[in-house]
């Protein structure tokens, strides 16, 4: 560090963590990708997902055989999944998305 004469404290001390940050936080990431390829972490890359199926509120419902299902007193259609057992997934005001099997088969506004 070049440091200028006269210069307060809390600059050189505000300077220091700022260097210390800097290093370790290169530091960090480098042990962070060396243990994820060498399968020594638990953080793993996401495969390619639909956020909105992770982060919404999730129900189970039953698709009737005629492929029709019922939620907040509405009935909504769903023929490929009749008679399977559907997550419905509430992004509320806005959406209902149903998966199936963990794929989303049904998309519907509010």
């Amino acid at each position: 560090m070049t440091g200028k004469q006269g210069s307060s404290p809390e600059s050189f001390v505000r300077e220091i963590k700022r260097q210390i940050r800097r290093k370790f936080g290169v530091e960090k990431k480098i042990r962070i990708v060396t243990a994820i390829q060498a399968r020594k972490s638990y953080l793993r890359p996401l495969p390619q997902t639909d956020l909105d199926l992770v982060f919404s509120l999730h129900y189970e419902r039953r698709v009737k055989k005629d492929g029709t299902f019922s939620f907040r007193s509405q009935e909504y259609n769903l023929r490929q999944c009749a008679g399977a057992m559907v997550t419905l997934c509430l992004i509320p005001k806005q959406k209902l998305l149903v998966a199936w099997n963990g794929q989303k088969v049904g998309d519907f506004s509010l």
